[in-house]
């Protein structure tokens, strides 16, 4: 990737006017707002993070969560929980059962057009008799199966 390189987003479906800001206020809100005071709201916690903290990782995870507390695992929120169509090293596909997020890839409308395109790249985890499969969809319709994967080599 080079310089530049848009590797997520945080508004697809709805942007924002050029010159917007990421933010974070007192509450812990993650939002985006432009020059014309459009907010989009990115997250809003369940209850008060104390200390609340946003911090970009090396590997380009945008991660919140309390400072006293900013640790993998610990993150109230984090972009690799939504990725938009670039896999990054750290990054997993499927369904966090924890967090109740499933995490797939989607391409973009256009090379201009952030929107959500008609591609999609996800982990289909089928029924519990069947190990999962890495699927391409083209408009809800399978165009290719990776798999099966038993989580460390596909078969």
């Amino acid at each position: 990737m080079g310089p530049g390189t848009v590797v997520w987003v945080g508004n697809r479906r709805n942007p924002v006017n050029c010159g917007a800001l990421l933010g974070l206020d007192i509450e812990g809100d993650i939002f985006l707002q432009d020059i014309l005071g459009t907010t989009v709201w990115i997250h809003k916690p369940n209850s008060t993070v104390p200390l609340p903290v946003l911090k970009l990782l090396d590997l380009g995870n945008l991660v919140f969560g309390d400072s006293s507390n900013l640790t993998a695992g610990e993150y109230l929120w984090q972009s690799f929980d939504h990725p938009v169509d670039t896999l990054l090293l750290g990054m997993k596909l499927g369904w966090d059962k924890k967090i109740g997020i499933d995490r797939s890839m989607r391409s973009w409308r256009t090379e201009g057009d952030l929107a959500p395109g008609d591609y999609l790249f996800r982990l289909d985890s089928g029924d519990s008799s069947q190990l999962p499969q890495l699927v391409l969809e083209k408009n809800q319709r399978i165009h290719s199966k990776w798999g099966p994967w038993d989580g460390q080599i596909h078969y």
